[in-house]
């Protein structure tokens, strides 16, 4: 008998049997991580949650990383199981814990439109903020390209531009964010505000070309560019959108953005500019880009920093080299470190130092 055979000759335990063992577990709610409720919730066995719901627990214990149990059956899709947990009185706008904020920003997240539905046929809040990260379940459901949630929500009347937490902005920027080009298009003609600078990224601009490859990239930028988008306009720790794209490592979006007319020495955020972002990413492509296209190389920034300045602080040679090349001036004084030989002196960098002798004043 092969061992599939004696696998199918065994005795199959009955729901009745498999069910008293389960009963002998249901008091495992009463302490912290994973009840038999949260976990029938979440596997999506309806029998089970049925038992552990006839032992009246607490059916909006948020007892494990995803919530109340109305957050379990939210995430696993199981309308049947919200449905039943609703009815015996779960809270549709129950708050989670590390990872979602209410049942609908579960259910938006991971593309159940059913129970998005439901949830907010039963009242759900639908412009609840979420928590860590994240921002509204319309976030939620543009971030994860859930075109159908997103047109939902807006049809019930979610707030089209309402922040999220402090990464990722509104869902404007999770769709651009995740390259989701036709949930761009719609939040675009929905009355999405283009301009609008928050959350980590900055604007929708910035946020389209930092985690898209080259192609999605410019395309999103062109869409976004065509509805009004500023193509000089700051915001978040990357500063513009051509700093960006250079963090990004985009040489063909560098190139469409400064054929566009996007400013080669303007800048803000960390690194302050086009060209020391560049040279703080440690990126000589990027470097020779954007210095044969006219970036000022010694332009002073806060703290009156330079290019230069930038590269000897990270030690870095080939920048050195590269910036002394096209005209570095090693005098220029700023307001921390002094001038560039007085960085490199005082970090003991040699070989810097050199290169700089090399150069002369």
């Amino acid at each position: 008998m092969s061992q599939r055979q004696r696998r199918a000759a065994m005795p199959q335990r009955s729901d009745c049997e498999f069910l008293n063992l389960v009963q002998q577990f249901l008091n495992i709610s009463s302490s912290p991580g994973l009840s038999v409720l949260h976990a029938a919730s979440l596997g999506g066995n309806v029998s089970i949650v049925k038992e552990a719901l006839s032992q009246e627990p607490d059916i909006n214990e948020s007892g494990s990383k995803h919530g109340t149990p109305l957050h379990a059956a939210a995430l696993n899709g199981n309308a049947d199981i919200a449905r039943l947990l609703i009815d015996r009185g779960a809270d549709v706008n129950a708050p989670g814990k590390e990872y979602y904020g209410t049942p609908l920003h579960a259910a938006a997240l991971n593309g159940n439109i059913d129970i998005v539905r439901l949830l907010l046929d039963e009242g759900a809040d639908i412009d609840a903020p979420g928590t860590m990260r994240y921002g509204t379940p319309l976030f939620e459901a543009a971030f994860n390209g859930s075109i159908n949630i997103v047109r939902l929500l807006i049809d019930k009347g979610a707030d089209i531009n309402a922040p999220g937490e402090e990464y990722y902005g509104t869902a404007l920027h999770g769709a651009a964010l995740n390259g989701h080009e036709s949930i761009v298009e719609l939040l675009l003609d929905e009355g999405a505000n283009v301009y609008i600078d928050c959350g980590m990224f900055g604007t929708p601009l910035q946020a389209a070309v930092l985690f898209n490859r080259e192609e999605q990239a410019l395309r999103l930028v062109t869409l976004l560019l065509n509805n009004g988008a500023d193509i000089n306009g700051q915001g978040g720790d990357t500063g513009n959108v051509l700093q960006a794209a250079v963090i990004q490592g985009n040489k063909g979006v560098v190139e469409t953005l400064l054929k566009l007319g996007a400013n080669i020495n303007g800048g803000g955020g960390e690194y302050e500019s086009p060209l020391i972002t560049a040279v703080t990413c440690r990126d000589k492509t990027m470097m020779k880009l954007l210095l044969d296209n006219g970036a000022d190389i010694n332009m002073q920034f806060k703290g009156r920093n330079t290019a230069l300045m930038a590269a000897v602080w990270n030690n870095d040679e080939e920048a050195v080299a590269l910036l002394l090349q096209n005209g570095a001036d090693s005098s220029l004084q700023g307001d921390n470190f002094g001038n560039a030989w007085q960085l490199a002196s005082s970090r003991r960098y040699t070989m810097i130092l050199e290169l700089l002798r090399r150069a002369g004043p």
